[in-house]
């Protein structure tokens, strides 16, 4: 009950009691990888990036083979410069199978995978990723940004049309678009 009122709370932008309902709910049941993931949440919204880091590393340490932990703390090593260190992370949360957004993970994995450098490994995961879920924006953006950048533009073109025929107004979409129609000397593609 403490954890749902503290995610609700969470949620709705009242991190002061978020983190006094998480810190209650951890001091009930020190084991409580949920509370970790609250207060976790919550310092990443207050801008204390190391807080966040040890609360989420925590919730793996309780509980390894959990996906949304596994998936928090690799965002989290991703976001904090460690991103070759985080696909790990992300391989643990997808093999999980009571974790149910496994789609989010694997795009999660793709950015971070194209971050550390590692372009294949990225392309793999946002093809899990769209297998999963044909309309994943984040797998959708990341390989149509690929493509384009190993000029493969007929099959950029295809992976932004999908990307804008569910986020039609996405501005980095929009500007991957015209610059995809440039390369294949649409001119009156890119121009709409």
């Amino acid at each position: 009950q403490l954890l749902m009122s503290a995610s609700d709370l969470y949620q709705q932008g009242d991190f002061v009691q978020a983190q006094v309902l998480a810190e209650r709910a951890l001091k009930a049941d020190p084991r409580s990888g949920d509370a970790h993931t609250v207060l976790g949440a919550v310092a990443d919204a207050r801008g204390d990036g190391r807080v966040a880091g040890v609360h989420y590393a925590k919730a793996t340490q309780i509980a390894p083979a959990t996906g949304i932990y596994a998936n928090n703390y690799g965002q989290w090593l991703c976001a904090n410069g460690r991103a070759a260190e985080s696909l790990a992370w992300f391989d643990i949360a997808v093999a999980d199978p009571a974790y149910p957004t496994r789609g989010i993970a694997l795009a999660n994995a793709g950015s971070c995978a194209q971050q550390a450098g590692q372009p294949d490994r990225a392309e793999a995961s946002w093809r899990q990723a769209l297998a999963l879920d044909s309309g994943n924006v984040p797998a959708l953006s990341g390989m149509a940004s690929l493509q384009f950048a190993r000029g493969r533009y007929l099959d950029a073109r295809a992976f932004t049309e999908r990307w804008l025929a569910i986020a039609p107004a996405d501005a980095q979409g929009l500007g991957l678009a015209v610059q995809v129609e440039q390369k294949l000397g649409a001119n009156a593609a890119a121009s709409r």
